[in-house]
Formats: structure tokens, sequence, C-alpha cells
């Protein structure tokens, strides 16, 4: 084994990850997913030069490395990142046709979205800071209004909370669209967190509709089951009754929540990661970055946001040595750091008692989102997958959640 650096180039001041030990004889695969586990660059948008060059899709290709050498690596979407940038000046330009400037917002806001999606913000922090201070400009210049989310909202929470007076504040970063929902009743105050679906898009004009995707069941039943086991907020899934293509996912605020880098106390945080970075593989979700998970007044896991892949067969091969010997969380910072250094034996010693908790799953049926699913669809709303693709969806999950309890039952 040799001790190396990985280099990530890309923008101003390199971001080095100092004593990475890998054995020389590593294979092509297994090294690209060692570099994703400690950079956060995915394995197949990685760029990696060795000894100054393009490194060798060879089955060894780092077998002359040695201590102290350096892997350069660069996310492949940095072209995108500058695209994003260009269309941003030029939106800015000084008399510029409306036509131009919606134009190019919204190719900046498409550049955004295939950025935010494979990591790209979480690498390279110092650009994740201009998007953010840019990315909402441009949202709310072709979303003149928020009329159809704040519609939504109190046709929807009015009944739950009669007499009371709700108000509405900007979501701040991320290119999903949303809004804070602040509803005070009794001299008390109720919290949601009201978006679009992760594949609806930016927009949420009612004049720029045509585009949209319609929204995966896959991603309503994924909310449900995480509240189901206690790990998810509690979520509702309100529309707009102007149209059947909008509609959104709303959740409360988690009590006494804590961002996994503001958590003090180290058992706690290796429980946050380890059990978020189980249910990743369990159900298939991504995004579980450290402002998306944390802890709650019970000092229990929380995920209060996130997205499901987009595919069709969520069964993970071999999700036990994935999850024990593996660290696919992604992303430069404490939550993967903090993985990374957890064992195997320490991993599962960590989850056991949460699998026992979960144990509902296997008893768990689609029906935990019929009600809302029968008024989506009673009001005419369609969506990017029929029912047999949930039932597959929770076939594939209980397949996994089987497999874990057999590893328990081993030990």
């Amino acid at each position: 084994m040799v001790s190396v650096t990985f280099r990530v180039t890309g923008q101003d001041g390199d971001i080095t990850f100092d004593g990475n030990k890998i054995d020389p004889e590593i294979e092509y695969d297994d090294l690209r997913e060692k570099i994703q586990s400690v950079t956060g660059i995915p394995q197949g948008l990685q760029k990696i030069q060795f000894n100054g060059k393009e490194l060798a899709k060879t089955l060894h290709p780092v077998l002359s490395i040695k201590n102290f050498d350096e892997l350069v690596v660069q996310h492949a979407h940095l072209n995108i990142w500058q695209l994003y940038l260009q269309h941003w000046t030029s939106f800015t330009a000084a008399n510029s046709p409306k036509s131009l400037r919606t134009r190019l917002a919204k190719q900046a806001i498409d550049c955004a979205n295939a950025l935010e999606d494979t990591n790209f913000f979480t690498v390279y922090t110092d650009f994740g800071k201009q998007w953010n201070a840019t990315i909402g400009i441009m949202l709310r210049f072709i979303d003149k209004t928020q009329d159809a989310l704040e519609e939504s909202a109190k046709k929807f929470f009015a009944p739950m909370y009669p007499n009371s007076k709700i108000e509405f504040n900007q979501k701040t970063g991320g290119t999903r669209t949303g809004i804070v929902v602040v509803i005070t009743y009794e001299n008390e105050k109720a919290t949601y967190y009201m978006k679009t679906y992760h594949h609806a898009g930016s927009s949420m004009s009612i004049q720029n509709m045509a585009g949209r995707k319609t929204p995966d069941l896959r991603e309503m039943f994924a909310y449900r089951f995480l509240e189901v086991i206690g790990v998810g907020p509690t979520v509702y899934f309100p529309f707009y009754d102007g149209s059947k293509f909008i509609h959104y996912i709303a959740t409360k605020e988690v009590m006494q929540f804590t961002m996994f880098n503001d958590i003090k106390d180290l058992g706690l945080k290796k429980k946050v990661v380890v059990e978020s970075y189980l249910l990743s593989l369990l159900i298939g979700v991504r995004d579980l970055n450290e402002g998306n998970i944390g802890s709650n007044e019970d000092s229990t896991v929380s995920i209060i946001d996130f997205y499901v892949t987009d595919k069709d067969n969520f069964v993970e091969p071999d999700i036990i040595n994935t999850f024990k010997n593996k660290s696919r969380f992604g992303g430069e910072g404490t939550a993967a750091d903090v993985l990374v250094e957890i064992g195997p034996e320490e991993r599962m010693s960590i989850v056991k008692d949460a699998v026992t908790q979960w144990s509902m799953i296997k008893e768990m049926t689609t029906d935990i989102i019929e009600k809302e699913k029968t008024e989506l669809k009673a009001h005419g709303i369609e969506f990017g997958t029929v029912t047999n693709d949930v039932e597959s969806y929770l076939r594939d999950i209980k397949l996994n959640y089987e497999t874990i309890c057999s590893a328990f039952e081993q030990v």
C-alpha cells in the first residue's frame, strides 16, 4: 500500500486530499470508486491525470505509483459551469431584450440542474457560492410571481389550520422551485417546506408548463416511506386547482432539527451518516448531503430532502458488502469524511437497532400513498409511472431489506 494525494483542480485554489491508501495494483474501476468516495466526483465524470498524462484505461493503471505521488482529478462538467457563467454574463448585459434574457435564464437553469445533480457544487464549493448568488435571480426573472405555489398552499393548509395566517418566504438555494410556508394559528407557528417534484423542472409559472415532466410516484412513495419508518418528516402532496400538471411536495419542519455539520456528539454523527447511507442503498435515494440529513429532538436520524434515482431496478447488488466496505456517500465534507473512517463491523453495530425498528417494511404496501394518489388522479393529474412501477419499487426495497436482515441473522 502507498499513501497518495488526490488533487482536485478546476477552481481557484486546488483541493487536496492527502493520505489516501491505495494498492499500486488497484484496478481501474476500484480506483475511480475510491476517488469518488473521497472527492465526491462521480466515477463517470472523473478526468484523471497521473504523472502529467491522462490515466490509462488499463486493468492496473497506477502500477508505478509511489508514496506521496498525486492523482490530479477534475469534474468533467467544468465546461457546463463555464457555459452557465457565459449565460449569466449575457443575461446581466445591459439593454438585452426580454426574450433573449428569458432564453438565457432558462439555458442557465438547465446547466445548473445538470451540475446540481452530479455533486458539482459539493466538490467545488467556491463555484457553489457563485451559483447560489445568481441562480435565484434568473429563477425569479422567468417566474415573476409565485401565484401557483402560494395559491396551492393557501387552499391546502387553510382547512387544516382554520382562522390562521399564512405567510410565505423564499426558499434559499437549489434549482428546485419552492417556498417556505409559515402558518400562525392560536399563538403557535407551523412551518412547511413546499417544492416541486425532483423531475418537475425549475419553473413554476403556468405559462411555462409545456416542458415539465410528470412526477414520479416513486418519489411520493419514498417520502411517505421515510415518514412511516420514523426517519422522514410529515409529508403532504398538494396540487394546484388551475392545472392538472402542477403538484408539489410539502414537508413539515422537523422539531429541533440539527443539520449534520452542527451535530457535536461524534457518536450521533456516526449514527446519522451510517443509517442515512444504508437507507440510500435500501431505497435508492441520493442527494443526502450535509444539509439534508441530521438529527431531531429525539436525537434520532432525520432525512429532510433527497431525490429518487431514475432507474427501473432498485435491487442493490451485494448490498451488505457495499454498505460495510464502500463509502458511496459522495461530496467534499464531514459526512463523507466521517463515513470513510467507520469500519465495517462498527457500521453493522451502529445500524443493528435501526434495522430492527424498520421491521414494518416487511408488511408495508403501496396503500401508504393510496389516499393521496386517488385524490390526485381524480383531479386529472398524470404521473410518470403507473401503479405497477410503485409496486415493483416496493418489492425491490423489500428484497434489499430481507438481505440486510439475513446478514444480521448470520452474525
